[in-house]
């Protein structure tokens, strides 16, 4: 018995013991034995535990943010422009007449590259020159000794190797052939009068110097369609004395006398087509308070908008029969009259009635005219003779294909 009573004490000291380690006190206050009494094991008030002290923070490196992996941006690809076009030479193609002393001139719409233009340049038969640049966009090739006489004439070809300084290649092959000594350039100048719309009993006269509106815009939308460029008279002059470029496929638009339907029926055509005619009119006539015919105020619209003036006479005489004292009025006065109201350089005449003798022609080189028109059929114009000029007439009975077939 008593030994089962010692047993279950030393389990109950056991216990304590266990009890006092958890709870942190340092010991019993006295040995526990059989003398003790009963054993109590509610804690001592001074053995109450301590709170588990809070744990010190310790301070950790945040990880620091990942930097974003670097994206690759490829190098912009440049964007070719557009190709290069050729606007103008000299000669241009067809001129039967060029002058042997005058350098093949090519002009281009943007800046050339030279080394490649230059090497896509071939001319045929081969000719000892020189190439130079006037500018980024003017080609220019100069003959040792100007242009020898060859039978069948030269070929220029300039490839599409040739290309712009952005490295974009020509628009199209270029090439154009011409001569010397020769009938001319092929510079059609179409006459032109009234624009109107005629009656069925209309006389033969009034078929002749009239085109009807209709016509008259089918005409115009043909050459813009087909890639005709409108000139004006100093450009065949410069073409003639200067060798200076002329567009591709050159025309000059002529309208006679200065009729009001100029400005009503035909100037919204030209517009549209961005073409531009040369009007050759009567002082006297636009002063005059003419209902028929261009007002000042209607003449200076019409310059604003680019169109080109000459001198028809100061009243429409017959220059053959004006007696010498009157050809200062008719030729001198005319153009001084024209020059104070428009603002311009007059520097173009067109006989009336195509009429003149050497008189005629004497007096407008004197007062500096540099080229006069007549009525003599042809599309091709003689270099030697600027105030002999040819021009083509277009009736009121001229057919689309009958106009198509009036251009070289």
């Amino acid at each position: 018995m008593r030994i089962g009573l010692l047993q279950g004490m030393i389990l109950v000291v056991c216990i304590c013991a266990l009890m006092t380690g958890c709870v942190g006190r340092a010991g019993v206050s006295e040995p526990i034995s059989e003398a003790s009494g009963p054993f109590d094991v509610t804690p001592d008030e001074a053995a109450t535990p301590s709170p588990f002290p809070s744990p010190t923070p310790v301070m950790t490196e945040e990880p620091a943010t990942p930097l974003p992996e670097p994206t690759f941006t490829p190098a912009p690809t440049a964007t070719p422009g557009p190709p290069p076009r050729i606007v103008g030479s000299y000669p241009i193609h067809g001129d039967e007449a060029v002058s042997p002393d005058h350098a093949l001139v090519i002009e281009f719409d943007m800046p050339m590259d030279p080394g490649s233009t230059e090497a896509a340049l071939s001319i045929s038969p081969t000719v000892p020159g020189e190439v130079r640049w006037a500018s980024d966009k003017r080609l220019t090739f100069v003959p040792d000794g100007g242009w020898p006489a060859n039978e069948g004439g030269y070929e220029v070809v300039l490839s599409v190797a040739a290309h712009s300084a952005q490295g974009t290649p020509l628009s199209e092959p270029f090439s154009l052939h011409f001569d010397l000594g020769g009938r001319g350039m092929p510079i059609p100048v179409l006459m032109y009068h009234r624009i109107s719309v005629l009656p069925d009993d209309a006389t033969a006269l009034q078929r002749t110097w009239t085109v009807s509106p209709d016509a008259f815009a089918e005409q115009m939308r043909y050459l813009a369609r087909e890639g005709w460029h409108s000139i004006f008279p100093a450009q065949i002059d410069a073409y003639f004395a200067q060798g200076e470029p002329l567009p591709i496929r050159p025309v000059v638009i002529s309208m006679d006398d200065g009729y009001r339907d100029v400005y009503t029926t035909a100037r919204p055509i030209f517009i549209e087509t961005d073409l531009r005619p040369v009007l050759f009119v009567i002082p006297e006539y636009a002063g005059g308070g003419y209902a028929a015919y261009l007002d000042w105020p209607m003449l200076q619209e019409l310059v604003a908008d680019g169109f080109g003036i000459g001198a028809h006479s100061w009243d429409h005489s017959d220059l053959r029969t004006v007696a010498d004292s009157g050809l200062p009025r008719q030729i001198v006065e005319s153009r001084a009259v024209l020059e104070e109201h428009l603002g311009i350089t007059v520097d173009a005449f067109c006989y009336p009635y195509g009429s003149f003798d050497e008189r005629v022609l004497q007096a407008l080189a004197d007062a500096g005219y540099t080229t006069a028109f007549t009525l003599n059929p042809g599309a091709y114009q003689p270099p030697a003779s600027p105030y002999l000029l040819n021009r083509l007439l277009v009736t009121y009975e001229t057919t689309l294909a009958e106009f198509a077939d009036l251009l070289p």
